[in-house]
């Protein structure tokens, strides 16, 4: 009997312990499904929040600096007008036809011309991600499975009916949301860029005042080229009489050695520099100035002084000699071919007008938050500080 009872009691215990393991186990599933579901829900809110999808395709658009920073501020304009909050850019490079074959490109360096161009991808406060695709295929089906996600461009048609079919509209459709709306976005170079700049200049201009320069000596399209004589006469003219030191940007291929000779000259690529740090130095200088190329386009959508010259239309709708819409009166375009008179006298009216004293100070406040960021941040500080080459 006593037996007996044990057994059931046993069997009680045991169909008890079963009924209570199949709870918890149902509890268990249950929560998943319920943290699945919440994970599902949070991911559908991920994917319907609307973005910028900016495509570069290397296939039509020519490998140029100048072209892309042009697409980065449509993007910019396109973000305000859609209030959103990111900008995904998407680079096509299509294996089988990697580019426009001019200005020196053929299938075998398109690579190399690609990855140069690749660091003004980040020259947009905005960006989100970052999309390279190999085919056009691939592109046609990330934009259909993310057709609810983005606003795509180009080609693009506003509430206007105003088209952006290519690179060939974007300077245009930029000065008619100047017109509208009485600015236009900055672009910028990524924060830790912009530190780097300032502690490059605080360490090796300080306390001269930066002006970046940039000067064409491409020998492919010699017709385009800077008058650089001209230039050197005026840097020679400035040095006695304007406390600034010249920061000679651009391809170390570009550079006339010329300039070495000069004690008011810095030549960047002397330590190094990159593309996206010599886009950082035009930002972080006091002034810019130099002949119309890719990187004078970082300028132009800026708001610091500069004197650009040899200015030519191709697409734009602009009248000859004038500026662009949203231009300061301390930022110049200048169309004709320069000379030493016409630099020196441009350049001493924008000194004349300049806040020199002004500029200084918040200059170098901001050049000592950067060492402090930079140093806090020391695999930034190693990996961009510079370290001027040998044999200078």
């Amino acid at each position: 009997m006593v037996r007996r009872n044990s057994l059931k009691t046993y069997n009680l215990i045991q169909n008890t312990a079963r009924n209570v393991a199949e709870t918890t186990r149902g509890l268990i599933r249950s929560g998943a499904q319920l943290l699945g579901g919440l994970r599902i829900g949070n991911r559908r809110v991920i994917e319907l929040e609307r973005r910028i999808l900016a495509v570069w395709d290397f296939r039509d658009v020519p490998f140029t600096i100048g072209e892309l920073l042009y697409h980065q501020e449509v993007s910019l304009i396109l973000r305000e007008v859609h209030q959103v909050e990111r900008i995904d850019l998407a680079l096509l490079f299509d294996r089988e036809r990697p580019g426009r074959f001019d200005q020196g490109l053929d299938p075998g360096n398109a690579h190399y011309y690609f990855s140069k161009l690749l660091p003004a991808a980040f020259v947009n406060p905005h960006l989100g991600a970052l999309l390279v695709f190999d085919s056009a295929q691939a592109l046609d089906a990330y934009i259909a499975d993310n057709r609810n996600r983005y606003h795509v461009f180009p080609p693009y048609v506003d509430r206007n009916r105003r088209k952006i079919k290519g690179y060939e509209h974007y300077f245009n459709y930029v000065q008619e949301f100047y017109r509208e709306r009485g600015y236009v976005p900055l672009l910028s170079c990524r924060p830790a860029m912009v530190a780097w700049a300032r502690r490059f200049l605080a360490e090796r201009v300080r306390p001269r005042f930066p002006v970046s320069l940039q000067l064409r000596n491409n020998t492919l399209f010699p017709e385009r080229n800077s008058n650089l004589d001209e230039w050197l006469e005026f840097v020679s003219f400035c040095d006695s009489r304007f406390p600034v030191t010249f920061v000679l940007i651009g391809d170390q291929e570009e550079i006339d050695p010329r300039f070495r000779d000069r004690p008011n000259v810095l030549i960047s690529k002397d330590y190094g520099t990159t593309v996206e740090q010599d886009l950082a130095l035009i930002q972080a200088s006091m002034m810019h100035m130099g002949s119309v190329s890719g990187p004078s386009m970082l300028a132009i959508f800026r708001d610091a002084p500069y004197l650009i010259y040899r200015f030519r239309v191709q697409h734009e709708e602009m009248e000859w000699g004038s500026s662009a819409a949203w231009a300061t009166p301390l930022q110049k375009l200048v169309w004709e071919s320069e000379t030493r008179e016409r630099i020196e006298a441009d350049f001493s009216a924008i000194w004349s007008q300049l806040r020199t004293d002004a500029w200084a100070e918040d200059f170098d406040r901001l050049a000592l938050e950067a060492a402090d960021t930079l140093r806090r941040k020391s695999s930034v500080y190693g990996l961009v500080q510079g370290k001027e080459r040998s044999g200078r």
